[in-house]
């Protein structure tokens, strides 16, 4: 847990060393700094007794709400105290003085999880769509509401001036022209489309509603006296906040690959995964891995199955005579 709080400060360090223009080389050391605790910090023994691990969660709820709420103000400032400045003051005096109890520790973390929507909805309001890739996908969800070809009738450098973008967003190109066609797979229009008709002229907004349901995914399946940490990561991993709202790089694919590795000794764990793949390119790098620890799962399940119970012993209890297991039957 300590490992994962030094790895996302270091991200967050890269993003804001990139925010201000400093030196080339200050988010990389951050970025290399991060990989070297992720990779070390499991090998590490960390004891912590329970009132230590209480105030030490607490602290990095709080960390993590003001480095957002920092991330912010770098990118949008505020000319009077914000709702997301009040909110960060809240967090910081209930980490000083709530109580404990699981009553006020989700209190706690309802008031840190509306500091980061605050902050969120300011960067949202303030500042316009800044990638090509939220451009591409409101532009395409439009053309096909207009009954028209998403892909076939898509211009990137257009789509882009209609959002007052410049084409030099557009992916450049070999030949020094700039990639025009759609390149995204169809989830990723699909999915905003019905909102885009619904009248969402922003759809970072649904963006926004996907990361808050990633992190619940995440801090939900962790053990519970691990759940504050886990949550302060999430908040506070400003990489996070900067692609996914301020930039605009929709998170669905995320969503539904944490989705399908919390639901691995299930069927429909496929459905979601091929829904990431069908979503963004970048599942297409983290699939094959999901598929090989489930084919290695598989695998440990045969063999215990016929180690344990070989072909023709009755069971006693079902009266089934060998056969494959029920995960991996037909």
């Amino acid at each position: 847990m300590i490992a994962g709080l030094i790895v996302t400060a270091a991200l967050s360090l890269g993003a804001v060393s990139v925010t201000l223009q400093l030196h080339p080389l200050a988010p990389f050391a951050a970025f290399a700094l991060g990989i070297a605790v992720l990779a070390i910090g499991p090998r590490v023994r960390w004891s912590l007794s329970e009132r230590d691990r209480d105030l030490a969660t607490r602290a990095a709820v709080a960390f993590a709400v003001l480095a957002a709420v920092g991330d912010r103000h770098l990118l949008v400032a505020s000319r009077a105290v914000a709702p997301d400045d009040v909110l960060a003051a809240i967090v910081v005096i209930g980490a000083l003085v709530l109580p404990a109890g699981p009553r006020w520790r989700a209190a706690g973390a309802g008031v840190a999880v509306a500091a980061y929507v605050a902050v969120a909805a300011t960067l949202i309001v303030a500042r316009p769509y800044e990638s090509d890739a939220v451009a591409a996908a409101h532009g395409a969800a439009e053309l096909l509401l207009e009954g028209r070809h998403p892909y076939a009738d898509f211009d990137l450098v257009e789509q882009l001036a209609r959002f007052g973008l410049p084409p030099e967003y557009a992916t450049p190109l070999e030949d020094g022209t700039r990639l025009r066609s759609l390149d995204y797979p169809a989830l990723a229009f699909l999915v905003p489309a019905p909102f885009v008709a619904a009248g969402l002229t922003d759809v970072r907004i649904l963006y926004l509603a996907e990361l808050l349901g990633l992190f619940a995914l995440v801090t939900l399946s962790a053990a519970p006296r691990s759940r504050g940490v886990v949550l302060a990561v999430c908040l506070g991993n400003l990489v996070v906040l900067d692609q996914h709202v301020a930039a605009g790089v929709d998170p669905l694919w995320a969503v539904l690959l944490v989705g399908a590795f919390l639901a691995r000794e299930h069927r429909w764990s496929a459905i979601l995964l091929g829904l990431a793949v069908a979503t963004r390119q970048t599942a297409w790098l983290v699939a094959p891995f999901l598929i090989a620890l489930e084919r290695r799962q598989i695998n440990a399940d045969l063999r215990d199955h016929w180690v344990h119970r070989p072909p023709g012993i009755q069971d006693d209890e079902t009266g089934d005579r060998g056969g494959a297991p029920d995960r991996v039957a037909g």
